[in-house]
């Protein structure tokens, strides 16, 4: 059954039901230069796959790195592993978001303006049903 969860029942029981994985309502993501590594990968799957991204772009910092002690205490970070998705590169290619919005927190005097307009995106989905 495509898109479903196999959900197995209680304990006590052995019912195995299928239910709908999928989550049903308007779904918006809000990036950044803080949406990096894991985050980054995250948001361009959400972007290929309909979800609308309010912000800025990501940080373009994707790779692995391990890090090696070196006799003299300090510390060597290298790159290990990179990363692909449908031959595109995101190392050094930040995610751009669909509705661009700015914003310096430190003139933000307590607004957010990138989850204002994300909550203003996401009520228009809702009222288009």
């Amino acid at each position: 059954m495509p898109g479903a969860i196999k959900a197995v029942g209680s304990i006590r029981g052995s019912e195995t039901r299928y239910v709908n994985g999928r989550w049903p309502n308007p779904v918006v993501a809000i990036i950044d230069q803080g949406t990096r590594s894991g985050m980054e990968i995250f948001a361009n799957a959400l972007q290929v796959n309909g979800i609308p991204l309010v912000g800025a772009e990501t940080a373009g910092a994707v790779v692995a790195g391990r890090g090696f002690l070196l006799p003299d205490n300090s510390l060597l970070v290298l790159a290990v592993v990179d990363v692909f998705v449908d031959g595109r590169r995101l190392e050094g290619n930040p995610v751009e978001p669909d509705i661009r919005v700015p914003f310096d927190f430190r003139y933000a005097d307590g607004a957010d303006p990138q989850l204002e307009a994300a909550l203003d995106e996401l009520t228009s989905r809702l009222s288009e049903g």
